[in-house]
């Protein structure tokens, strides 16, 4: 009986491999025209950490830490001007001075509707979850697009732009001004939104663009559920190049996206043991607030 036994179970191991052989055949990465530029170390806006996020400061933090990319955030204001900064609002991190709601609290003051001057005129609030002081920063503002490029044009193939596009319909503009900055061939698109991702394929068939994705409030998919469900996005996104939250990452869900083609680059991680977990798994490109340390980290591999 046990040759028998042997023989079936060799027979199940088969089939087994040759049906995951034929889901990543279906799930394999789409060809492109655009190569994928090695980032190992990408500065979360900026050198977030020790500097206010998004800002000029930060961004020299990060070329001077050596990162390899550096990561910042895209909205449009008022009068149609591409600005720097996270949230959709000016809340957070500036000292913009808002409205009482009905219920006793400060109104969101979306980006959306102030001009330039209007955000040019606001300072740099302190964060409490960071060390650095508003004293230190006293004369940054929110940076304009053309302003970070030309910032970051001189560090050469050193620190790329890693330009997240956060509204929809200024693709064309964020095309055009790393055209203007010389610092199309150099730059990453990444965005959440599925819209902005086609659209940039679509404008820019050679510019890079990664799909980001953090996962699912209470997702309970197994790795492989999550792998096929990304990689199946990914391929009609048109993208083989995926920036995803570690927190979803798993040995077993990198290995299945390889796999497939996949290049996966992982945000925001800033424990070292972590960053050597997922280098060890062949995660491309970490984002991180904290460049100059994990840049040590990821040499010394």
């Amino acid at each position: 009986m046990k040759p028998i036994a042997f023989i079936i179970a060799a027979l199940l191991a088969a089939f087994v491999t040759s049906a995951d052989a034929a889901d990543d055949a279906k799930l394999a990465a789409p060809t492109v025209q655009f190569s994928i530029p090695r980032s190992p170390v990408v500065g979360h806006r900026g050198a977030s950490f020790d500097h206010p996020e998004n800002t000029l400061a930060s961004f020299r933090g990060a070329v001077a830490a050596g990162a390899d990319g550096c990561e910042f955030d895209v909205h449009a204001t008022a009068d149609g001007a591409l600005v720097i900064i996270h949230d959709k609002s000016l809340n957070r991190t500036t000292d913009i001075v808002a409205p009482i709601g009905s219920k006793g609290k400060p109104e969101k003051v979306p980006v959306a509707e102030k001009t330039l001057a209007e955000i040019k005129a606001l300072k740099i609030r302190a964060l409490a979850d960071r060390p650095w002081k508003v004293k230190a920063f006293a004369a940054e503002r929110i940076p304009t697009l053309a302003e970070t490029l030309a910032l970051l044009k001189p560090s050469a193939a050193a620190t790329r732009p890693v330009v997240e596009i956060k509204a929809e319909q200024i693709e064309p503009q964020v095309i055009a001004a790393l055209r203007d900055a010389g610092l199309y061939d150099r730059a990453v698109i990444i965005s959440f939104s599925q819209a902005v991702v086609k659209a940039v394929r679509r404008l820019a068939p050679d510019l890079p663009v990664a799909w980001l994705y953090g996962g699912e409030k209470d997702d309970d998919r197994t790795p492989a559920e999550l792998a096929d469900f990304i990689s199946q996005t990914a391929r009609e996104l048109d993208t083989p190049l995926l920036d995803l939250s570690h927190k979803i990452l798993t040995r077993e869900v990198v290995a299945a996206l390889h796999r497939r083609g996949f290049t996966v680059w992982a945000w925001t991680v800033d424990e070292p043991d972590r960053v050597k977990e997922l280098l060890d798994w062949g995660v491309a490109s970490i984002t991180t607030n904290k460049p100059a340390q994990l840049k040590q980290v990821a040499s010394g591999r």
